[in-house]
């Protein structure tokens, strides 16, 4: 794969998008953890919340979305054990 693929049309567009998203996942209401993973795809972004010893549940946001899209239901999901 193509490793100068990005979804940013212009430089310093990454930057703002970074800073955006930080600012936003501060009204995320559950304790998380920003992970990087390395897949055959390139990296990918994780956040990682609700408890370790629960089971995993995979939330995928929509495409032009980020996990924002999940704020005002990831309170209730990471109740579930």
């Amino acid at each position: 794969m193509d490793s100068s693929y990005s979804i940013f049309r212009e430089k310093g567009n990454r930057e703002q998008f970074i800073q955006a998203y930080d600012e936003t996942m501060k009204v995320w209401n559950v304790p998380f953890e920003d992970l990087m993973i390395s897949t055959r795809f390139g990296e990918t972004h994780i956040v990682a919340s609700g408890s370790i010893e629960a089971p995993a549940l995979i939330l995928l946001h929509g495409m032009t979305f980020s996990a924002m899209m999940w704020y005002p239901s990831v309170e209730s999901l990471s109740k579930f054990s």
